[in-house]
């Protein structure tokens, strides 16, 4: 089997338990510091849902664009105000491939994030996914 992406950056399975956040809070943990993406003229994140449960909860992926320096390496300079692309786990079933399509121009390098929403009564909020930057040269 060929393809005809390059895997830019693969994450593997991981579990995210969100249970103990506050009834309407908002928690976001960075997946990804950034990730080189400079000589691509596409780019696609994928999401391997391999369990979920949020009840009325949000979690989603999103792709941010990020500015590191060579001064201060520790921090990404994220654009707060970008959204590259934004895919909505919460709604996927376990099996599920989930895709988003990064329009262009690309930034040169990009943040992954994973942003969990806990509804106003708290419940079980967990997770386990793997990620995938793929794109073409």
């Amino acid at each position: 089997m060929t393809c005809a992406c390059d895997v830019v950056l693969e994450l593997p399975s991981r579990a995210f338990d969100f249970s103990g956040t506050q009834g309407g809070e908002t928690q976001t943990v960075v997946l990804t510091r950034a990730t080189c993406v400079d000589e691509l003229r596409e780019l696609v994140v994928v999401v391997r849902v391999h369990a979920v449960t949020a009840g009325s909860g949000t979690l989603r992926v999103v792709a941010v664009p990020v500015a590191p320096t060579p001064e201060q390496p520790e921090v990404d300079y994220p654009d707060e105000n970008t959204t590259l692309a934004s895919l909505d786990v919460h709604a996927a079933a376990a099996g599920s491939l989930l895709r988003a399509f990064v329009q262009a121009p690309l930034p040169t390098h990009v943040q992954l994030r994973l942003v969990a929403t806990m509804p106003s009564s708290p419940a079980s909020f967990t997770s386990t996914l793997s990620l995938s930057l793929e794109g073409k040269r």
